[in-house]
């Protein structure tokens, strides 16, 4: 007879694929106040595998589709035959899981999640002494794993804060009272407030940084119906010094191409101060990260469309080196 090989997974997935061999492996398996949940008559084996592709050498995974409770639930199997304890066992079963309910909301959108029962069926060489449970891999005090893990998570709901809370917050509540207002008719409903709530911070260092940020979120995400009336609003607002520091917003919005925008067309000053504000953004992030940005990348990014802008901002996160961030430099432009 030839070798076969990974014998422990071809083994398994056979016995286990037979209905009648898993309803006996459960009962006697599953926990009794579980099992009398379980409708093991009606077991219906699923065809996928969740196993890591560097894994499947030393495990195996069965998944059978059950009625738990009378709703519809998942039985999930796996088979360890590799010689050693895997210590972040729990972790992968954890991963295991949400792939299962990844493929479940795939097939069914948005309704209610499944329960999964996990069993991991281990014959190492020596008895099993690994976690089993999520929380021995976390490194926390046993109260804060009891108060947070696997409990509801704790919802910040923009709708529930006031704008007189969101002016006692500091920065937290200028971005809070963006956010929470962004979707408005006209952002001229809430633009005078969110810049008297801005202007309370406006001398802090950075501030400068923050409103650029937050202008280019609103001619974005905003819906300006009148472009004149909110370049006006902002000239009104923030360029008169209050106690000197005002300049400070008001380099920003020369900066962000407002300024200019005025004299050339309002919508096209708007596009400008766009994709100018994405720009000194970028460089101000790359610095942050390399400590400088050539001459040649720089007059790249500041003639580089939003596209392209978004590309390389995105791609920041994860490169090392400044010839990773501009490959392809050229594709967009």
């Amino acid at each position: 007879m030839p070798k076969i090989n990974n014998p422990h997974d071809k083994a398994f997935k056979n016995l286990l694929a037979n209905a009648s061999i898993a309803r006996e492996f459960f009962q006697y398996h599953l926990p009794s106040e579980i099992k009398d949940l379980i409708d093991l008559n009606n077991i219906s084996l699923r065809p996928n595998t969740y196993i890591d592709e560097a894994l499947k050498e030393t495990s195996s995974d069965v998944l059978y589709e059950v009625q738990i409770a009378n709703e519809q639930g998942f039985l999930y199997v796996l088979f360890e035959h590799q010689s050693t304890v895997d210590k972040l066992m729990p972790l992968r079963i954890l991963k295991y899981m949400i792939s299962i309910w990844d493929e479940f909301v795939k097939q069914n959108g948005d309704a209610p999640l499944p329960i999964i029962i996990p069993l991991v069926f281990y014959h190492g060489r020596e008895p099993y002494d690994g976690p089993k449970d999520i929380r021995e891999l976390i490194k926390a005090p046993q109260f804060l794993l009891d108060e947070v893990l696997f409990k509801a998570f704790y919802l910040i709901d923009s709708h529930d804060i006031s704008d007189e809370e969101c002016r006692e917050r500091h920065w937290a509540g200028v971005v809070t009272f963006l956010m929470k207002n962004i979707f408005a008719k006209d952002v001229m409903i809430f633009l005078k407030t969110f810049l008297d709530i801005f202007k309370n911070h406006q001398h802090e260092e950075k501030a400068s940084n923050y409103f650029k940020v937050m202008l280019t979120y609103i001619v974005n995400a905003g819906k300006i119906n009148n472009p004149e009336l909110f370049i006006k609003t902002l000239e009104r607002e923030l360029a008169e010094p209050t106690r000197g520091e005002s300049m400070i917003v008001a380099e920003a919005l020369k900066q962000m191409g407002f300024k200019e925008g005025i004299s050339q067309g309002i919508s096209q000053g708007i596009s400008k101060g766009i994709q100018k504000g994405e720009s000194n953004l970028l460089l101000e992030q790359i610095n942050e990260k390399f400590g400088f940005v050539s001459t040649k990348y720089e007059q790249k990014i500041q003639v580089a469309n939003p596209k392209q802008l978004l590309i390389w901002g995105r791609r920041l996160l994860k490169v090392n080196t400044l010839q990773e961030l501009f490959e392809d430099t050229d594709v967009y432009a």
